[in-house]
């Protein structure tokens, strides 16, 4: 199995077990808080030092924008209270699409940059342990993709847009000579940093989770305690230095944050 074959099919390992434990409120409330901790891990602990690696630390302040247009969208055109009548479904927020759609488009670009990394490793177990990694950090996101999508598009959009993800893998991986170039690295990485930052309110704010009452806190600090593990652990494996670790860490301790202010 080609090294962009494999990143591109964990994206569907996601849903597979999402579909099972999603039956669950107490496990929803769990998983939510699990994919909340790992879209910051991602962000911040991965995406934030790429792209400042790419483009200079200016990119921060576009990251930064990004969120902030995301948030002042949201307090602007909050949508109905959950489960209200005008929000049958329970997701609370209908004006949510389009920041929902700026941030699956920051992780459709983020996959592209992540087929041009593999394949600009060197061939053999080098190249093999960076698919690996990618494929395990893409399991939750394959989750957060469906999860987020589903409501909005149904099950056959949220296929299709993980067929886009996996798609978007292989034309980084077999592109990577015409896209490695320092400009184009460049102008992805500010790119990817302006719709990253909304991403990361789009998982604070815009999961469709609803609280079971009886599973108390119990269950998302069960769920946030996971996606740190799974965050710290995928950085360790990915990374040789401490500072990209170090970034994983303080990523961790504002998700876990941020699923305490969203309970």
């Amino acid at each position: 199995m080609s090294a962009d074959l494999l990143a591109g099919l964990a994206l569907f390992a996601g849903p597979l077990v999402g579909g099972v434990l999603l039956r669950s409120d107490g496990l929803r409330e769990g998983l939510a808080a699990f994919v909340i901790v790992v879209v910051y891990g991602l962000v911040l602990g991965h995406i934030a030092p790429d792209v400042v690696a790419l483009a200079g630390p200016w990119t921060l302040a576009a990251l930064a924008a990004g969120f902030a247009f995301s948030f002042v969208h949201h307090r602007i055109h909050p949508g109905p209270p959950a489960g209200s009548s005008g929000d049958p479904h329970g997701h609370g927020d209908h004006e949510s699409g389009a920041a929902a759609l700026v941030a699956l488009i920051a992780l459709v670009v983020h996959m592209l940059l992540e087929g041009v990394g593999i394949a600009s490793a060197p061939a053999g177990a080098e190249r093999t342990i960076m698919a690996v990694a990618v494929a395990v950090h893409r399991i939750p996101i394959g989750l957060a993709l469906w999860w987020v999508t589903c409501p909005r598009a149904g099950r056959t959009g949220a296929l299709a847009l993980l067929l886009l993800g996996a798609l978007s893998t292989h034309v980084g991986y077999v592109g990577a000579r015409a896209l490695s170039s320092p400009d184009s690295l460049a102008l992805l990485a500010w790119v990817q940093a302006a719709l990253a930052g909304s991403l990361l309110h789009v998982a604070g704010a815009h999961l469709p989770h609803e609280p079971d009452p009886g599973a108390g806190p119990a269950a998302a600090r069960v769920g946030a305690g996971l996606g740190a593990a799974w965050v710290l652990a995928t950085a360790l494996v990915t990374h040789a230095g401490g500072r990209e670790v170090a970034w994983s860490g303080i990523a961790v301790a504002l998700g876990i944050v941020a699923v305490e202010l969203g309970r």
